[in-house]
């Protein structure tokens, strides 16, 4: 017979798994429309500079490839964080070692 806590890690993964999908679109959906605002604005200021459109535009790429790898990056730090600090061997038997 199945644990049940496994079964509810199951539907728990595959919550925040939906929700961070959720996150990263709506991000990335925000940013590009950030962009284009920003690009609007620039091209009225400066008459169409390509360099100040062109770095709007890689600031613009910078920020999605950041905000879509983030929780990856966030998710490989935590599982390597035991093999770089034995947080939780510190604390055992109501005594520090």
């Amino acid at each position: 017979m199945p644990d049940p806590r496994e079964e509810k890690m199951l539907y728990l993964n595959d919550f925040l798994y939906g929700a961070i999908f959720i996150i990263r679109n709506i991000g990335v959906a925000l940013i590009i429309l950030l962009t284009i605002l920003t690009f609007i604005y620039v091209a009225a200021k400066d008459r169409l500079s390509p360099s100040k459109l062109g770095l709007v535009a890689c600031s613009g790429i910078v920020a999605i490839v950041v905000l879509w790898t983030l929780p990856t990056i966030l998710l490989k730090v935590r599982s390597e964080a035991d093999s770089v600090s034995r947080i939780g061997t510190v604390y055992t038997n109501g005594g520090y070692r």
